[in-house]
């Protein structure tokens, strides 16, 4: 489990806005099939682009969507 430091801000889920996945399955040298997930946000969220890339950003860290 993660836990939130109480100094970070929480996620606005209106900041994250539309976001496009692809995904694919490749094969390592030794015949292991691993999949693959590459996930890009188009920026528009509700207060911008800006706003987007921070909410993405906090993502990683553990931060839950507030």
């Amino acid at each position: 489990m993660t836990s939130i430091s109480a100094g970070t801000r929480p996620v606005r889920t209106d900041d994250l806005g539309s976001l496009v996945v692809l995904s694919w399955r490749g094969t390592t040298p030794e015949g292991v099939d691993v999949p693959y997930l590459l996930a890009r946000p188009l920026g528009d969220g509700a207060n911008g682009p800006e706003a987007t890339a921070k909410a993405i950003e906090q993502l990683p860290e553990g931060t839950e969507p507030g």
